[in-house]
């Protein structure tokens, strides 16, 4: 069986497997935005995020290099610790 966590996938294939078979057995399981690499639409996708503050987000990323913590994306001018709260079980770094 192949499950599908964000961007990781693992398969255990047995004998005979073929990939027909281990095509129709993919599970998607929703995963964690990662914000270092999101772009403008996944990040808009996210609870409470328009795509200003998308782009922010961005932004901050060019400006001051990746997010060493979740709860850094509080750097962003708009990202107090209500919408932090609403992220935080959502994205990853």
């Amino acid at each position: 069986m192949i499950v599908g966590i964000g961007s990781k996938l693992e398969k255990s294939v047995g004998q005979g497997e073929t990939i027909k078979e281990i095509k129709a057995e993919v599970t998607i399981i929703p995963g964690k935005i990662n914000i270092n690499t999101a772009n403008l639409r996944q990040l808009i996708d996210l609870p409470g995020i328009g795509e200003k503050m998308a782009q922010r987000i961005i932004d901050y990323r060019l400006v001051n290099g990746l997010f060493k913590s979740k709860e850094a994306i509080k750097g962003v001018k708009g990202i107090g610790e209500k919408t932090y709260e609403t992220l935080k079980g959502k994205i990853d770094i």
